[in-house]
């Protein structure tokens, strides 16, 4: 919990609207809402209810395109390999800065969107 709010704070500071999900099911639940505006997805690699790898999965279906952000405390074996092979910026392991968060969703949503566009988060 500790790290999501980190994450609304510095994300939120820097202009970002971030929508937060409690656990991997709840953010499901948001990814699935039409009006839900998301541009970027923040998750850490294991959740309660639903891992990350699984919400990747559900997001290539409901939300093709959007960019991931994985974040993790656990950099050994991690069940995501094969979703990092084409893009190993979409990892970020724990601890890490503001600075470097925020480095690092730039790249995501810049690579995404184009340089300058609006872009809201979610975690």
């Amino acid at each position: 919990m500790q790290v999501r709010r980190l994450v609304e704070r510095v994300l939120t500071k820097a202009g970002y609207e971030a929508l937060l999900a409690r656990d991997g099911h709840e953010a499901m639940t948001l990814a699935g809402d039409p009006d839900a505006i998301i541009d970027l997805v923040v998750s850490d690699v294991v959740m309660p209810r639903v891992q990350g790898t699984e919400l990747a999965e559900h997001l290539k279906k409901t939300r093709p395109g959007k960019p991931i952000l994985f974040i993790s405390g656990h950099t050994f074996d991690l069940p995501i390999q094969h979703l990092l092979a084409d893009d190993p910026d979409a990892f970020l392991p724990k601890p890490f800065t503001p600075t470097e968060l925020m480095v690092r969703a730039r790249l995501l949503l810049d690579r995404s969107a184009g340089v300058g566009s609006e872009a809201h988060l979610t975690h």
